[in-house]
């Protein structure tokens, strides 16, 4: 059955297109199993509870008529502004609009929550971007410029809330400059999810097509009940397609975590675990209570782009096993500094059991992909990152998060982790904190020749300083390799390109014209003894390139111009080689 939604009606009807919905949720507690839900182009205040779950053959499906024309939000407009002084407003908000949820009350935190940050959930919107919050009105009426955002001059656009007991009312006082917030789209986060069920195990949820934003989300670490303005909530086998979901103050999309009520946040609240203890809980918990392929994991969630997010466009712990997540554009996530822990990231993904990341575009993150604890059988392949790190024109001080990193960072886990065919142009390409076992590489090609090269890391990726060079033209197996193959802690297919006797990476000068392409694996092993990191370069294939005078040099893109220089035209080829290449973990 095919239900229809119109937000534009004047009153709700039966669900069938001559007489719609006017609500998702009206819609969302008749849709049963096979049943269709057809969304029309509108505005939609509300947060969405699905109430009855699919089947592996017949799921619910939620989808805008129109990509990108059905807007569910978490907000609600406000536009009662009274001007205090220059450029300074007030609204007053009678607390009933809030349920028995109070974002304006209610604070972020959560394990590994740095608790020196002081937030609220909600947020004030203006023109759909989140204004910051400071702590006393002064500070709105004086704003200082963001040392620390990726955008410091929208950081003066200041907002203090507090609350008028005796009246049940809370005050926002709010500097909007040279706006005027009458005249303006001005909102505030009301509700802490959009479109997330109640319940536990409501599965084969397909969403496509919709515009997602402005939910009022709590820190979600993985020793807590992770939840997201978008998410399955312990279940199995959702899609999540084509939208564009941004603006949630913690995190966009929650594969995560189910509440464990005696385990949730233990180290925060109790302290008598540390958090990595608390965190092995939470594991065995789950084991025993029903953590297992049949009933959780097994999502999708693909080409949607996930945007402006507190803490992490897609989180997860436990519940997003065995999922898949590609062709995603994630990008300014925690861009404005106002959170900051050790959960942040464009993915933070705990438990990535057998998931696959692959080509996903991930940019102007504090820290791009973070695979967290069982990174088992996870596969990172295709994607393109670039621009992870703090704004370019910071300047290191009293002022750097802790939590701002790199492209791909993985930790504590034994692996096996394979990070193959991606493009890392951040100025901290990888962290590696963990171990993991690579048998061999295979090629859809026969291989030509294996270059066994060792070299060492001074200083990063333009200090590279090769001491030795040995074992050519070698079949890649176990018994012919050294025994230290068997304890890699982490591997990376790159290429790179010989030209005239001369090496030339991604970091080094313009390259030249250029002979032969070499296809190969970077793999990273930690020295414990010496403190040194060892890198061994495979060659898996070799690629002729014709001898010819290339286009005049060009900049790729203005964002990693500093860091890439390079022929237009041998560019593209090369990024074309790069993504198609197919290489497996045997």
């Amino acid at each position: 059955m095919i239900i229809y939604v119109d937000a534009s009606v004047i009153q709700t009807g039966n669900g069938t297109k001559e007489n719609p919905f006017k609500t998702i949720q009206e819609a969302a507690a008749k849709a049963l199993p096979g049943d269709e839900v057809i969304v029309a182009p509108g505005l939609y205040r509300e947060a969405v509870n699905p109430i009855h779950a699919g089947t592996t053959d017949k799921r619910i499906t939620y989808r805008s008529a129109i990509k990108g024309q059905a807007h569910i939000t978490g907000s609600e407009a406000v536009k009662d502004w009274k001007n205090v002084e220059g450029t300074v407003w007030k609204a007053v908000i009678p607390n009933g609009i809030f349920g028995d949820y109070n974002p304006f009350t209610t604070l972020v935190s959560g394990d590994w929550f740095i608790a020196t940050f002081i937030a609220h959930t909600g947020d004030v919107y203006l023109n759909e971007k989140s204004m910051y919050e400071v702590t006393t009105l002064d500070k709105v009426k004086n704003p200082q410029k963001s040392t620390i955002s990726w955008d410091p001059d929208f950081s003066v656009y200041t907002w203090y809330a507090e609350q008028d007991e005796a009246n049940n009312q809370t005050i926002i006082y709010a500097n909007f400059h040279e706006k005027d917030p009458n005249k303006e789209n001005v909102e505030i986060s009301v509700r802490r999810n959009c479109f997330y069920p109640e319940s536990e195990g409501i599965g084969y949820i397909t969403l496509s097509g919709f515009r997602i934003s402005q939910a009022a989300t709590q820190w979600a670490p993985p020793t807590a009940y992770q939840e997201g303005m978008v998410g399955p909530h312990w279940s199995k086998g959702w899609i999540i397609e084509d939208c564009e979901i941004y603006e949630s103050k913690c995190s966009g999309i929650s594969l995560g975590k189910y509440l464990q009520p005696e385990n949730d946040n233990k180290w925060l609240k109790w302290k008598y675990k540390d958090g990595t203890q608390t965190e092995r809980d939470c594991i065995c918990q789950a084991s025993y209570e029903g953590w297992d392929k049949e009933h959780i994991g097994s999502h999708i969630v693909r080409r949607c782009e996930i945007h402006d997010c507190g803490q992490t466009g897609i989180v997860g712990h436990l519940g997003g096993v065995f999922s898949v997540i590609e062709d995603n554009h994630i990008h300014h996530i925690n861009n404005k500094q106002n959170l900051a822990g050790a959960e942040i990231g464009g993915i933070k993904m705990h438990a990535a059991i057998d998931v696959i990341f692959r080509r996903n575009h991930i940019h102007n993150c504090t820290r791009g992909l973070w695979l967290d604890w069982q990174a088992q059988g996870t596969r990172v392949t295709g994607n393109l990152f670039h621009d992870n790190a703090l704004p370019n024109d910071f300047e290191a001080g009293d002022d750097a998060v802790t939590s701002v990193g790199e492209d791909i960072f993985v930790e504590v886990s034994h692996g096996p982790t394979l990070i193959d065919h991606n493009i890392l142009l951040s100025d901290r390409a990888l962290k590696i904190a963990t171990q993991g076992a690579l048998a061999a590489l295979i090629s859809s090609s026969p291989v030509i020749s294996v270059i066994w090269i060792s070299v060492t890391i001074i200083s990063g990726p333009s200090s590279l300083r090769i001491f030795k060079a040995s074992f050519p033209d070698a079949a890649v197996n176990t018994s012919s390799t050294p025994s230290f193959f068997q304890s890699i802690a982490f591997f990376i297919p790159m290429r790179i390109i010989f030209s005239s006797s001369t090496i030339s990476t991604l970091y080094t000068r313009p390259l030249a014209s250029c002979c032969v392409l070499f296809d190969f694996c970077l793999i990273w092993q930690m020295d414990h003894d010496s403190y040194s990191t060892r890198i061994i370069l495979l060659v898996i294939k070799t690629i002729s390139l014709p001898k010819k005078k290339f286009n005049p040099l060009v900049y790729v893109s203005h964002s990693i111009s500093k860091r890439i220089l390079v022929s237009g035209e041998l560019f593209i080829h090369f990024i074309y080689l790069f993504l198609t290449h197919s290489c497996a973990c045997i």
